[in-house]
């Protein structure tokens, strides 16, 4: 009879971690949100970094899908394939890019076995797209209310906004789409100089979720994951359609930049270091009190640097020479 019940007990146990629904924490430390739906479906995010879509085997064990990341400097690498392998709290596997032979292991511990909310989870709606008029949702954010426009071109999208008062701080934004165009990945200019990376999704609840993220950032560095200068994430709301002249209002800051990045010529370069990134979790953060993005500190409209003054400096030009005195008079005559 005891044998009977530890063999119940134990099932039980197996029963309630035979899912990947939780929260978890990568070998980097960062957190992991993810949520089983209906159909096998596994959806989540991880670190306002990017977002989960895969499905897992009628086991619960083997899940298999696409990482959506909005921040990818290293590998030049927005979309990855993932199969993961869980056993109770663990979980092991590998991601590939896409679009190189770049891959990398990922592996995980569930902190929390609570199912995450549908925001943290980043479920996407089951029909709709991202097209339309959208206005931030206020918070205790200092931008609040600002309207952006999103349109779509085939399988890539862009965007035009301004916030603050309007006619200032405009941005632009343009990327690809994917997931039945509910998920947008690309790069953002502002004319303040801030640029890098962002991803949109459109949520079952019909809300849009943002993340974005600085140029600047290093998405190895974990340290990263808490400093709201680099990244942050933002929710809007549908207000209305839209038109292609009010989406491209703004085109001339993804014409102009020196780093390359054109939206006639989309990619998602930045810093080609070699290594890639790994996966990683999410983090709530609110956004810069400076605006949606903040300034990069080296963009394409910040000031010259200052002369250089070091001891390897350039001597000074010599100063001109003294204006000659001019000539004695001649002598009186005789």
């Amino acid at each position: 009879m005891r044998s009977f019940l530890a063999a119940l007990l134990l099932a039980a146990v197996l029963a309630t971690h035979a899912t990947y629904t939780g929260t978890w924490r990568d070998t980097d430390g960062r957190l992991i949100y993810l949520c089983e739906t209906g159909d096998n479906d596994l959806q989540g995010s991880y670190s306002e970094v990017g977002f989960i879509q895969g499905t897992v085997s009628s086991s619960g064990q083997i899940a298999r899908g696409n990482l959506y990341q909005a921040i990818h400097p290293r590998d030049n690498c927005a979309v990855r394939d993932f199969t993961l392998d869980h056993v109770s709290d663990q979980f092991r596997g590998e991601w590939g890019c896409q679009d190189d032979d770049n891959d990398g292991v990922w592996e995980a511990t569930r902190v929390n076995a609570a199912t995450p909310t549908a925001v943290q989870c980043a479920i996407l709606a089951t029909s709709g797209d991202l097209e339309g008029r959208w206005n931030k949702q206020t918070s205790t954010d200092a931008v609040t209310g600002y309207t952006l426009d999103i349109c779509f071109d085939d399988d890539e999208f862009n965007n035009s906004y301004e916030y603050d008062d309007p006619g200032e701080n405009q941005g632009y934004s343009y990327g690809e789409l994917y997931e039945n165009r509910r998920i947008g990945v690309g790069n953002y200019e502002e004319d303040n100089g801030s640029e890098g990376w962002d991803i949109w999704a459109l949520l079952q609840d019909g809300s849009m979720l943002s993340y974005y993220w600085d140029i600047t950032a290093d998405d190895e560095d974990v340290t990263s994951l808490n400093n709201a200068a680099v990244h942050g994430s933002e929710r809007f709301n549908r207000v209305g359609t839209t038109t292609q002249m009010q989406c491209r209002r703004n085109i001339d800051l993804g014409d102009d930049d020196d780093n390359g990045i054109d939206d006639d010529d989309f990619n998602f370069t930045g810093n080609n270091s070699p290594a890639p990134p790994s996966p990683s979790g999410s983090n709530p953060n609110p956004p810069s009190p400076s605006g949606p993005h903040p300034p990069s500190p080296s963009g394409p409209h910040s000031p010259p640097p200052p002369p250089p003054s070091g001891p390897h400096s350039s001597p000074p030009p010599p100063p001109p020479p003294p204006t000659p005195a001019p000539p004695p008079p001649p002598p009186p005559p005789p």
